[in-house]
């Protein structure tokens, strides 16, 4: 009777191990299915892997182009010409009509901040969006500043090629990092780079206000 009742409590000993990790299987995919949200916001707020312009480089021109919409459609934009010959404050958001874009950094260089940063001599205020010509234009027309020329980098080339760019995932694939730069002739002069999507406002106009 004693052996019986020793095989029976070694017999459960051996069984609780899986028993527990048949429990364990069972709890772990509820839990991360509660990370998931997480895990894909850190994704999307990843900076990018480099960063390589900075102050006093020349921006990169060769084989980018940007794009804006003429009247007879789609038009590439050579970036050594439109930046040769002047002071240009230029602005990066990751895409037209998202909330941050839209109510926050957008607007920050516009009216009375646009007309102070020309005060200070800037010719031309610049924004990049990692978006086709046709939505660029649309978000133009919505937020109603003619003071800022908007330009797209569709496939996100140039911010690539300055190492600007931020993996925002199902959220929207490659898009550009929130950034504004000071270029004059083409040359960097400012470079204020958030190193990521996320906003707070130091690539924003009051800052750039400030920093001229």
């Amino acid at each position: 009777m004693a052996f019986v009742s020793a095989v029976a409590f070694f017999t459960a000993a051996r069984r609780a191990p899986a028993l527990c990790a048949r429990s364990s299987a069972f709890v772990a995919p509820a839990a991360r299915r509660s990370t998931l949200p997480r895990r894909a916001f850190a994704a999307a707020a990843a900076p990018p892997t480099t960063m390589t312009i900075k102050e006093g480089d020349t921006l990169p021109v060769d084989g980018v182009k940007l794009m804006t919409l003429g009247a007879d459609g789609p038009s590439p934009v050579d970036i050594a010409p439109y930046f040769k010959g002047k002071k240009t404050v230029v602005f990066a958001i990751p895409g037209c009509f998202t909330s941050t874009c839209q109510k926050s950094h957008f607007p920050s260089f516009a009216g009375d901040n646009a007309a102070a940063l020309k005060a200070k001599g800037v010719d031309e205020i610049v924004c990049v969006a990692v978006n086709d010509p046709f939505v660029c234009d649309a978000f133009a027309k919505v937020m109603n500043t003619p003071e800022i020329t908007l330009l797209g980098d569709g496939n996100a080339a140039w911010v690539k090629s300055m190492g600007l760019e931020a993996d925002l995932g199902a959220f929207g694939g490659i898009r550009s990092s929130r950034w504004s730069m000071y270029v004059d002739d083409g040359v960097v002069k400012k470079a204020f780079l958030e190193g990521g999507p996320g906003y707070t406002n130091i690539s924003g106009g009051a800052h750039m206000i400030e920093n001229l």
